[in-house]
């Protein structure tokens, strides 16, 4: 089955994806919440790295954006991501280069 298919199966649609980024968000019914996934090349280091949060919800500091946790299959799935973009950039950055 494919990586895509997966995520989907675990109720996350997919809002945006290219080469360095890809966007997944999903509501859940039960919590009244909406938990977004992002994967995104980090400019500095060469890797991507893989965050979980929700957007309303608001700590004490009024800082926003605080973690949602992903359950064991969930990050199962978005490392299988993770390893697809990363495959996805290495070839982009060598067609470039030809």
């Amino acid at each position: 089955m494919n990586v895509d298919k997966k995520i989907a199966r675990l109720g996350f649609e997919k809002i945006y994806e290219d080469a360095t980024r890809c966007t997944y968000k999903r509501f859940d019914e039960k919590y009244k919440f909406c938990q977004n996934v992002v994967i995104q090349k980090r400019t500095a280091w060469n890797e991507f790295r893989l965050m979980s949060y929700d957007t309303e919800l608001m700590d004490a500091a009024y800082t926003g954006n605080v973690c949602v946790a992903l359950t064991l299959e969930e990050v199962t799935v978005f490392y299988k991501k993770m390893k697809q973009k990363t495959r996805d950039y290495k070839l982009l950055k060598f067609i470039r280069r030809v």
